[in-house]
């Protein structure tokens, strides 16, 4: 199955900032899925948006995404997202995607990574997924999700990748996601290499989930090193579930 290659601008580009993101939507099937990255460079002041558009079942790019960077610092996000959308209106049409048809988001209960904090957790995963959890140490997040009435869980391993960052001394890492049932693994995303779009990742997070028919999209926050600070991105991984 081929891999999105996930495209974050370089980060002497987009250094210290924090993007947001809205679903445009689903197509009818669910086949089809388009989102946009929105946000204002660190440094130029620059708005920009990003629009996404991706193949459901083969967690890939339907087309390659469509940018607009709006290079007067006296413009706003809302005038540079209108801008994009203008731009890729053909390529939604194409993709048969049906404005503000975003599914269902997916209630997600979260098994925290320290165990011994002293918050209060509102975790409800049984124990044998707390004992899965300490035995794989790459392990980052669980959460437990019921889709159709089905439960999984789903989880984002991380692990190191290639040498540390010559001048900040930062191990870059590469990420898993899968969904686990009853004995069974479904893979959505395994990295094997670290493209470098991605820049100096250091962690990523699950910020959401979402369905539509028997399809599962799963938000994912990067978080890069920038010039003064991380950057935050967000980016999509998608598949089918089973009957």
């Amino acid at each position: 199955m081929s891999k999105i290659l996930f495209f974050i601008l370089p980060i002497l580009v987009w250094a210290g900032d924090s993007s947001k993101f809205n679903i445009i939507g689903f197509s009818k099937d669910g086949s089809n899925i388009a989102f946009q990255r929105y946000g204002t460079q660190d440094g130029s002041g620059f708005p920009y948006s990003e629009i996404f558009i991706v193949k459901s079942e083969k967690n890939d790019y339907f087309v390659q995404p469509i940018k607009t960077v709006l290079e007067d610092e006296n413009s706003n996000e809302e005038s540079a997202k209108t801008k994009n959308l203008t731009v890729a209106t053909s390529s939604i049409k194409k993709a048969k995607i049906v404005l503000n048809n975003i599914g269902t988001k997916v209630a997600m209960d979260s098994l925290k990574k320290d165990d011994s904090s002293e918050e209060e957790s509102d975790n409800r995963l049984s124990k044998v997924n707390i004992k899965k959890k300490a035995e794989n140490k790459n392990e980052k997040e669980r959460f437990q999700i019921i889709i159709n009435g089905k439960i999984y869980d789903l989880v984002l391993e991380e692990s190191a990748f290639g040498e540390k960052h010559p001048d900040f001394e930062i191990q870059p890492v590469i990420f898993t996601l899968y969904l686990e049932s009853n004995g069974k693994k479904i893979t959505l995303q395994k990295d094997t290499s670290l493209p470098k779009s991605r820049g100096l990742a250091l962690s990523y997070t699950v910020n959401s989930v979402y369905t539509h028919n028997n399809y599962i999209a799963v938000f994912v926050n990067i978080e890069s090193q920038g010039f003064e600070g991380p950057d935050t991105r967000q980016i999509i991984i998608t598949g089918k579930l089973p009957k």
